[in-house]
């Protein structure tokens, strides 16, 4: 399981730093720094368990149902970042419902465009070879990295939670 903290300095060597600390919208920076096409790829989005820590994190019951929904975004056909989103059911309604039908469209236009989005927290971790979120934003990568920096976000949308891990791969910012 990785060791998530809240302390960003940890990573001041670390090439992904100030996308690390950055409080924007990360499909904003994306478009921004990516001088081909940008694109979202959704891998899937279906009711699954979630893992322990994104349980915890969210405080919900370990039994409670929610959306996972996994996605991978490109500048051109090069993979930059994965990204995995928790949102539990009851997460679902009013306005927030429509999370659920997001498709291929950026999660981050929803929630930065929304002045009923709030970010609690963010948190850092360097991902080992061991982690399952590290195993899991491999599969879209040719060449193997000895490890990946990632950070989690937990939103409220609505007064209603969810939680954003980013995983940061090796070609990302590099045009």
């Amino acid at each position: 399981m990785p060791h998530w903290t809240e302390n960003i300095d940890l990573a001041p060597s670390s090439n992904y730093y100030h996308w690390l600390k950055d409080t924007e919208s990360l499909t904003k920076k994306i478009k921004q720094q990516c001088t081909n096409h940008f694109s979202v790829k959704l891998l899937s989005q279906s009711e699954q368990i979630a893992y322990q820590d994104e349980y915890k994190r969210l405080a919900l019951n370990p039994r409670e149902k929610v959306i996972v929904r996994e996605v991978v975004l490109y500048c051109g056909d090069i993979p930059w970042v994965f990204a995995r989103t928790i949102i539990p059911l009851t997460s679902l309604s009013g306005e927030a419902a429509q999370l659920s039908n997001l498709n291929t469209k950026p999660l981050g236009e929803v929630l930065f465009s929304s002045p009923q989005t709030t970010r609690k927290m963010i948190e850092i971790a360097d991902l080992k070879n061991s982690d399952l979120l590290f195993q899991q934003a491999i599969q879209c990568l040719k060449n193997k990295p000895a490890h990946l920096w990632a950070r989690r976000t937990l939103f409220l949308f609505y007064n209603k939670p969810l939680l954003v891990n980013e995983i940061f791969l090796p070609q990302c910012g590099k045009n």
